[in-house]
């Protein structure tokens, strides 16, 4: 599973492209947000091979960084893949180190986190050598409230070598009043 988020540069055969400055917006120069009227409703949204399916339409919108958000509270009722937990995970997917590390017996595949800490820890897939945490894993239902982020993945199968853009997504909930995390 790959965590790389940033590409510097672009390869096209033996040569580099420099990716051209981006702009940053600040408090000070940001444009006017989208009052949440505006925003078209939605069911589901998708990115890079994950799908969030909602228990209701509701106002979406997308970051310049392509991240999907939704304007909250709202349940996730649904994701694609579909997360494996426990005995869903296929025996042939599970190593023996694995086995002998998940002393819970809660396997994971396709995992999702919500409002990740900044740690070494994740949730996503039991298969990550010594950074397996069983209860940072979250599946459907999932409440979410405006300000949380629900990061969600696509696992690797063994003998699977990664691919860029990463299997890993973010899907963020702002309140109607437009406020959005600090860091944003």
């Amino acid at each position: 599973m790959g965590f790389c988020h940033w590409a510097v540069q672009v390869a096209a055969g033996d040569d580099f492209y420099p990716v051209p400055p981006a702009r940053v917006y600040t408090p000070a120069n940001a444009g006017p947000l989208r009052p949440s009227r505006e925003l078209p409703l939605v069911r589901t949204v998708s990115q890079f091979g994950i799908t969030w399916s909602f228990d209701k339409p509701v106002p979406a919108g997308k970051f310049v960084t392509g991240d999907w958000y939704v304007v909250g509270p709202v349940t996730v009722v649904g994701i694609e893949p579909k997360p494996l937990i426990g005995q869903e995970v296929p025996a042939a997917e599970i190593s023996e180190r694995e086995r002998k590390s998940v002393r819970d017996r809660k396997f994971v595949r396709h995992g999702s986190m919500l409002n990740p800490p900044a740690e070494q820890k994740v949730g996503f897939d039991s298969g990550l050598r010594n950074y397996f945490d069983s209860k940072l894993a979250v599946h459907p239902p999932i409440a979410m409230r405006p300000g949380d982020c629900l990061v969600s993945s696509i696992s690797l199968r063994v003998g699977e070598t990664s691919k860029f853009p990463p299997p890993q997504q973010n899907l963020w909930v702002r309140g109607g009043s437009g406020s959005f995390p600090r860091a944003w």
